[in-house]
């Protein structure tokens, strides 16, 4: 018998409206978090209440166990700090994030908030300036983690290089926090990480890669399969996109329901295929819990 498939979606408060549908139809339980307040000295992230909540309970009244909780925030420390910090000392790291903004609209638009940001101006030139920062060259004078507590260099300044070099690191680090959390949270609460741009599985393929070299084992693994991508990928092929953009929610529930018996098949059978994935060094980060 296969395990409860109970999948987190840790790249933003909300999962776009398509990422949203495929989880109901596909798994068992779905987890969200409010936007956490993480601290890193003078920089940090403000916590938001998801707007999922005002929804999660009629999605379960209607059999969908879908569940929202809050995350404990405040001073990023310990083992979770120092994850953040290999992530943002690894220049494959960063150069995998910069080309993620690039790359796919909807992770930037999860990265750079829509809004005026002063002198430099809106969201798109915050991102236009990202974009200038040579991830070989401009971190020689200090690395990453020195820029990001250097509190000689404001937050959002664009002015020069080494300016430009911080707030990519700001950017990434708050990146960085979100998908050690769901690293976290996916070893010690039995959730398996889901995001809806494949720019996450190419930081995390970069995280791997570090890990596989820490164990002396460098070898073709530079990424892993984690059954939600697997299992994405096959619906996506099998319904498309236009067609899921057609239907309602309530028309998406009411098919999870009808197909309760092929969804279980499915599982089960995808339970039996999904490579294993290499497990990396974590540390508990409480807040989020079984309990809504």
């Amino acid at each position: 018998m296969r395990d409860k498939v109970s999948v987190f979606y840790y790249p933003s408060m909300v999962a776009e409206q398509a990422t949203l549908k495929k989880a109901i139809l596909l798994f068992d339980e779905i987890h969200f978090i409010d936007r956490p307040s993480f601290m890193f000295g003078n920089f940090g992230t403000i916590g938001t209440a998801s707007p999922m909540r005002q929804v999660e309970q009629s999605f379960r009244n209607e059999g969908v166990p879908l569940y929202v909780h809050q995350p404990q925030g405040g001073p990023v420390v310990g083992e979770f700090l120092e994850q953040v910090k290999s992530d943002i000392n690894d220049i494959e790291f960063l150069r995998r994030f910069q080309r993620g903004l690039d790359d796919s609209l909807v992770f930037r638009d999860q990265q750079i908030a829509h809004g005026n940001y002063g002198e430099v101006g809106n969201h798109e030139a915050v991102f236009r300036q990202l974009l200038t920062v040579n991830v070989d060259t401009d971190f020689s004078e200090a690395k990453p983690d020195e820029l990001l507590y250097d509190k000689s260099l404001k937050p959002f300044s664009f002015g020069t290089p080494t300016e430009r070099a911080k707030a990519l690191v700001d950017q990434a680090t708050t990146c960085s926090a979100m998908v050690n959390f769901a690293l976290n949270a996916s070893q010690h609460q039995g959730v398996t990480p889901l995001a809806d741009s494949v720019v996450y599985q190419r930081l995390l393929g970069a995280k791997y890669v570090r890990a596989a070299a820490s164990a002396n084992a460098i070898g073709e693994s530079g990424s892993a399969v984690h059954l939600t991508d697997l299992s994405f990928a096959i619906l996506d092929e099998l319904v498309p996109a236009e067609r899921l953009e057609q239907l309602r929610f309530i028309d998406v529930v009411k098919y999870r329901k009808e197909s309760e018996e092929a969804r279980e098949a499915f599982l089960e059978h995808l339970s039996t295929c999904t490579p294993s994935k290499v497990r990396l060094p974590t540390a508990t980060i409480p807040g989020l819990s079984r309990k809504s």
